[in-house]
């Protein structure tokens, strides 16, 4: 559920678009119509603010699911944003470059990604061999999580124990990066086509996506559904589409105007709380097909909004600084908090389950700020070294997505 989505290097075989095929708003991926090609950290704030509003509501799910019953909607969220940004930079790098490179996309998505996620591991392994009584089965657990096929154990989990539950909430990272093994050429691909086309290629996409998806909850149950690839493809692709909108100026007249409102974006908002609170993630197939595509359309005009106006109500409020410590966090404090929880809650300590749970998660913060600080942040700049060929200008792009 993390990526690393600065611009991607140089390789031969892409070839830049015809002139007419460009649009000179791809590059601008903050900053709105009017800014230069390279936006400064501030604009960012507000797609931070969107990823702290995500981990705060799986924060919230773990933390009091009776409440939040559909918490898990931040993971999609998350998915959204997450598309958003890899397709907006993609598109982006090879309309400055004329060409992407793969090696330094996956390069840089590795420094993102690996250090927290080694941590956990290393973290959760020993609980894992206390908690289970088989040996192979930890070895399993930390076979599928690095290999990032932590979703189809825990698939396979609902009917036949595969690996310690201390893994399971890896199947996020997991159907990210499947899915990231293939969207990069196509992105590529459909760069050379026209924007109308783009659009109405990924809006097919979206459809079959949901299809795919109603028809796996019918036959395999929206348990097993939930945590397989296509499982949550409707949220990707409809970052996709967001990221079409906004980089081609898609939508003239109208619509740009109201995707710029207050309003859309206040609305956008109360419905990411509302099914958060009132729509259980995925409990029964009714919820598994439907109402989920409620947060993730939601944050894809939120996403647009604050992207449309940094000025806006919504972008000002999402840059408030507990906001932006979440998102810029939000990956470690995802990881970090459930192995903590896993780990409080396999040995109270006499504590109640209140007390475990605050605990857990102020040692997970914790973890996550020392874990940013001295980890993440130095390994990433490490990955940005391996690809420095790239363009200075698209270099100093710092979009991190969680």
């Amino acid at each position: 559920m993390a990526v690393d989505h600065r611009a991607q290097g140089h390789s031969v075989g892409c070839t830049t678009p015809p002139q007419q095929e460009r649009s000179p708003h791809l590059g601008r991926l903050v900053n709105g119509p009017n800014a230069s090609f390279s936006p400064l950290r501030n604009d960012v704030a507000p797609l931070d603010g969107i990823r702290g509003v995500a981990i705060g509501l799986v924060i919230s799910f773990h933390a009091v699911q009776e409440v939040f019953v559909g918490g898990a909607y931040g993971v999609d969220i998350f998915f959204v944003l997450s598309a958003f940004l890899i397709t907006s930079v993609i598109w982006r790098t090879v309309s400055h470059e004329g060409r992407f490179s793969p090696l330094a996309f996956y390069i840089r998505r590795v420094s993102r990604l690996s250090p927290a996620l080694l941590v956990t591991v290393l973290i959760l392994s020993p609980v894992a061999a206390w908690a289970s009584s088989s040996e192979e089965s930890t070895f399993d657990g930390i076979w599928v999580s690095l290999t990032y096929l932590t979703g189809f154990s825990v698939a396979q989990q609902l009917n036949v124990p595969v690996i310690p539950m201390p893994f399971v909430h890896i199947w996020s990272l997991a159907v990210e990066e499947q899915f990231y093994l293939i969207w990069p050429p196509m992105a590529v691909f459909l760069l050379h086509r026209g924007p109308k086309k783009r659009l109405m290629v990924v809006m097919l996409a979206l459809f079959g996506a949901v299809v795919v998806k109603c028809w796996s909850t019918r036959f395999l149950g929206p348990g097993q559904t939930y945590f397989l690839p296509y499982g949550h493809l409707p949220s990707l692709f409809i970052g996709v589409i967001a990221a079409c909108i906004y980089t081609d100026k898609i939508g003239g007249g109208l619509s740009r105007p109201l995707l710029r409102s207050s309003g859309i974006s206040l609305v956008s908002l109360c419905a990411i709380i509302a099914c958060s609170v009132w729509i259980p993630s995925h409990s029964d197939p009714s919820v598994s097909v439907g109402f989920d595509l409620i947060p993730s359309t939601a944050a894809g005009f939120l996403i647009l909004n604050v992207c449309l106006d940094s000025a806006s109500p919504a972008a000002r409020m999402l840059s408030w600084r507990a906001l932006q410590w979440l998102g810029t966090r939000s990956y470690g404090i995802y990881l970090y908090h459930t192995s903590v929880l896993y780990l409080f809650g396999s040995a109270t300590f006499g504590m109640s389950r209140r007390w475990v749970v605050l605990t857990s998660i102020a040692f997970g913060l914790l973890l996550s700020e020392v874990s940013f600080r001295l980890l993440e942040v130095p390994i990433r700049r490490w990955g940005r070294v391996l690809t420095r060929r790239t363009p200075r200008t698209i270099k100093r792009q710092a979009i991190d997505v969680d």
